[in-house]
């Protein structure tokens, strides 16, 4: 499917599907009321821009990659993002962000999982 579609296509699919799917479960939750729908013109103006670089523009980006990259590659990219935060975290935040044990063990596991995985592949091949 990623080889022979347009990635915009994919990832406009896929956000009108979770939207769709979201909607309807806020709507069964009765969470859907008129005052749902009054936001101001500026937070509008601040949800287009979440929309469209954040969300849409990434997504798309990330389904341009997946054309190249193999499946694991991706993977292991998506599963080391709260990584790649926690490194941006500490450079901008330095020593004023102070994580829990439970964190550190949190990312313990992540790493030695995307490690262990890596190392288990390259002894099947």
């Amino acid at each position: 499917l990623i080889k022979s579609h347009d990635a915009s296509n994919i990832s406009l699919v896929e956000l009108m599907s979770a939207a769709t799917v979201i909607f309807i479960f806020l709507l069964f939750r009765g969470d859907i009321t008129s005052s749902f729908f009054v936001i101001s013109s500026q937070d509008w103006l601040l949800i287009a821009i979440l929309a469209i670089i954040a969300t849409s523009f990434a997504f798309i980006a990330f389904t341009s990659v997946m054309k190249v990259l193999t499946p694991f590659t991706t993977s292991v990219a998506v599963n080391l993002e709260p990584i790649y935060a926690i490194i941006l975290a500490v450079l901008i935040f330095g020593e004023e962000e102070v994580m829990s044990t439970r964190f550190y063990l949190g990312a313990f596991l992540i790493l030695g999982s995307v490690i262990l995985n890596t190392f288990l592949k390259k002894r099947e091949s």
